[in-house]
């Protein structure tokens, strides 16, 4: 057990190591190029620096030899589908909430009359459908594909801080501790 504890200590050495390096760096490349954070290619920088923790998941396993049988990538549908259905779609739900919280919050952004969606429709790229149909049409694919599109992004984040990093940092401290430090290490 403690040989397993010593080799886990290793590992969350290495994936830290490489993940907030490789991160910073790659996020540095923005101010670097002398682009502005959130336009243009900066946007595809950003995506990119969410890969960084299941890249550094892939060497740390590489580097140590740990291997990748632990890396829980199947899919366990037998018993799960409510929890699989709850995180494609929760996502959208949140989303939603989000949205109404921010109108309680801001009322004045609340347009009620879609006129962002009107001028949208009035446009030739709609292909004639109107502000209804438009809405619906924007409505289904947020439902429907937004959850496949943002999972892509996503799951880079994920494989690295919640599939190597949380359960590593379960070996040595409670849920809750684990939970802390991976955010602050997130954080970083």
């Amino acid at each position: 057990m403690e040989q397993e504890k010593a080799a886990a200590k290793k590992q969350l050495v290495i994936f830290i190591a490489l993940t907030i390096g490789i991160a910073w760096i790659v996020f540095l490349l923005i101010p670097i190029c002398g682009l502005t954070y959130g336009s243009g290619f900066s946007v595809i920088i950003l995506a990119a620096a969410m890969f960084v923790p299941a890249l550094s998941n892939i060497l740390t396993r590489l580097i140590t030899t740990e291997g990748f049988e632990k890396m829980y990538l199947r899919p366990h549908l037998k018993g799960h589908v409510r929890d699989y259905l709850l995180v494609y779609f929760g996502q959208t739900v949140l989303l939603f909430l989000s949205g109404a919280v921010y109108f309680l919050i801001f009322p004045s952004s609340f347009d009620p009359e879609l006129t962002a969606l009107k001028g949208m429709a009035t446009s030739s790229s709609t292909y004639g459908l109107n502000t209804s149909t438009l809405l619906g049409v924007q409505i289904l694919i947020l439902i429907a594909i937004g959850p496949i599109v943002n999972i892509i992004p996503t799951m880079g984040e994920e494989l690295g801080r919640r599939g190597y990093l949380l359960p590593k940092l379960r070996m040595f401290l409670s849920d809750r501790a684990a939970l802390m430090i991976s955010g602050a290490i997130w954080g970083i």
